[in-house]
């Protein structure tokens, strides 16, 4: 390597999709290498997305210094405990939100993948004694207060809207006689939440010269295409057109607290408070008592439950109602509709046109959702073909991601991009914004796709070539 790029950076993406988030940043420096991962999260909802998980490591796990979570999502912690499993043996940086929540979504992956171990008559990923030694190496890290993980390396974590904890992570790296590399990490990204205020970056930040790595989930999708939000309208046509049970499902954590905030401002505006809702979910229900309770939401917003609702408790509870003719809705885990009591109550429901079925996340090609909404008169789950009589509906009113425009909106306000790396969306999806953000951005030098095979390697001043990666 010659002596001018002896300090450099690789940075390369572990995923090519939506799920699966992992990017390896690897420095190159003459006091020593340094290697980190940010975030490390499960593949889900893609056909081949078992395989996926357990194939095997491409890296050595004991080689990194340390780790890097942006934010509680299962696609993006998801196998962090694989690490440790694999000989990681350093600390996982998050934000105190993020900690006081990671107990719940590592033990319920470690649950998910147990059991499907089980049914697959093979081994577990992880098990329970991995999630452990994950959780007990998490350093809970301040928004706004800059921390040294190592030498030569400032890490500092700024408020985003995508979920409550998550963060915009800036690292910089050091090196004498050389200028700073600062690359900051999108992770998942949103301007605001209505649980808490996210304030702007600091000058500082935006000021510095900087590689960027964002996200690309809805980089085709333009706030504008979407027009007026439709999800509570949908629910009064529902209950006026017949509808007697409405079913909800939502995302266990951040979705499914918005879902019951919206239904209560909903409620004597828009429909009869006195409909009994209900709330299904072990794990939603825990994360429900977390926002209400410990993490750092705005005081107005712990009230967010609807009037008249209740907790669902066991099984027969849940048999009752699903065979009650009585207006009702039900919000319940999974979002997609795989996991949870999600399945039990759409077996049992789909051939009803009394029901009514609004989903409110994004659903992968091979989730229940999914099918669902875009099947005609049948819809196969579970392997047994049921013929859909239900109104099944979707939107994507309350996403947690940016659209195209809001994130170009969000690039524009920094000084010197020195280059932008997109990473998860499909690739299709990133190519496409990458052509969006070479025209619209004035301020960005360079625009890579991450996920295609390469790895990115950068000096000071600018992207220095990609590297093809070698065949795991």
């Amino acid at each position: 390597m010659g002596s001018q790029y002896r300090f450099t950076v690789d940075i390369s993406a572990k995923h090519e999709g939506v799920s699966g988030s992992g990017i390896p940043t690897f420095v190159h420096h003459p006091d020593g290498e340094i290697k980190f991962m940010v975030d490390y999260g499960m593949f889900q909802g893609e056909e081949d997305s078992e395989a996926r998980n357990y194939a095997p490591l491409d890296f050595k796990p004991k080689n990194l210094d340390f780790v890097i979570l942006t934010h509680n999502h299962a696609d993006h912690n998801g196998r962090i405990p694989l690490l440790y499993k694999n000989g990681f043996h350093g600390k996982v940086y998050v934000t105190r939100d993020t900690a006081l929540m990671l107990p719940l979504s590592l033990r319920d992956s470690e649950k998910i993948i147990r059991i499907n171990a089980e049914k697959g008559r093979k081994k577990a990923l992880y098990n329970e004694k991995d999630v452990d030694i994950a959780l007990t190496n998490l350093e809970i890290c301040e928004f706004g207060k800059t921390f040294e993980p190592m030498p030569n390396v400032k890490v500092t974590f700024f408020k985003n809207g995508h979920l409550i904890g998550a963060a915009l992570v800036l690292v910089q790296i050091s090196c004498c006689n050389h200028d700073d590399i600062n690359i900051l990490y999108t992770g998942d990204y949103k301007k605001s939440n209505v649980f808490f205020d996210v304030p702007q970056l600091p000058k500082w930040v935006l000021e510095l010269p900087l590689y960027i790595v964002c996200e690309s989930t809805y980089g085709t999708t333009f706030s504008s295409q979407e027009g007026p939000p439709t999800f509570v309208n949908n629910l009064v046509e529902m209950l006026n057109n017949g509808i007697n049970t409405i079913l909800i499902p939502a995302l266990s954590v951040g979705r499914y607290q918005e879902i019951a905030y919206t239904l209560k401002t909903a409620q004597g505006k828009y429909f009869d408070a006195n409909i009994q809702t209900w709330f299904d979910g072990n794990l939603a229900i825990k994360y429900n008592n977390l926002f209400k309770y410990e993490l750092g939401i705005l005081p107005s917003m712990k009230d967010f439950m609807p009037l008249n609702f209740k907790y669902v408790e066991g099984s027969n509870k849940r048999d009752e109602i699903i065979q009650s003719t009585s207006k009702q809705i039900i919000v319940t885990t999974s979002g997609m509709g795989n996991f949870g009591p999600a399945p039990q109550y759409i077996s049992a429901l789909v051939e009803r046109r009394d029901v009514g079925i609004h989903y409110t996340c994004y659903l992968t090609p091979d989730s229940t959702g999914y099918k669902m909404v875009n099947s005609g008169q049948n819809v196969l789950i579970d392997s047994i073909l049921k013929r859909k009589c239900a109104d099944v509906r979707t939107t994507s009113q309350f996403s947690s991601h940016a659209r195209a425009d809001e994130l170009q909106q969000f690039l524009s306000q920094f000084k010197n991009i020195r280059a932008l790396m997109l990473n998860h969306g499909e690739i299709s999806v990133r190519t496409k914004f990458a052509e969006y953000c070479k025209q619209a951005l004035t301020n960005c030098k360079e625009v890579a796709v991450l996920g295609l095979g390469y790895t990115v390697r950068v000096n000071e001043w600018k992207i220095v070539k990609s590297i093809r990666e070698k065949a795991s």
